[in-house]
């Protein structure tokens, strides 16, 4: 009699639990998917992690996917930058924090292999690559 009344307690906590929020959340199967961002924006939160494919994802149901795996992903304002290695050209691609819709895609001439990206709030790109010595390139917004 005891242990149905445990269960049946722990059943009733784990379904308050659940009710709340509380839940484990899963919001990719692959097991080698990797964060490349999670910020705080406004009220909400993004998160940008790449596996098979790059994802952006706010928990109020927004999502958008890139086109390239993505290696760095920046937020600076109200715009998320993914960085992507190609074996040609470093991809960049641009999209609202908002509505996480995509805003600009663009190929910069960077082909020695990435080390750092990031992007500042006046739209300047800091590409680092590896290199004796290792160089920093500045792409200007224009």
């Amino acid at each position: 009699m005891k242990k149905r009344r445990y269960f049946a307690g722990a059943a009733a906590i784990l379904f308050l639990l659940l009710l709340c929020g509380f839940a484990p959340q899963s919001i990719t199967e692959d097991k080698d998917a990797q964060v490349l961002l999670y910020e705080t924006y406004g009220e909400s939160e993004i998160l940008v992690y790449t596996g098979r494919t790059t994802m952006l994802y706010r928990p109020d149901g927004r999502s958008a996917e890139a086109p390239f795996n993505g290696q760095y992903a920046v937020l600076h304002g109200d715009t998320v930058t993914v960085f992507a290695e190609t074996e040609e050209f470093l991809a960049v691609e641009r999209f609202s924090a908002e509505t996480l819709e995509e805003t600009d895609l663009f190929a910069l001439p960077v082909t020695s292999g990435l080390r750092f990206a990031e992007s500042d709030s006046a739209g300047r790109l800091y590409a680092v690559t590896y290199g004796a010595p290792s160089t920093l390139q500045v792409f200007d917004a224009a």
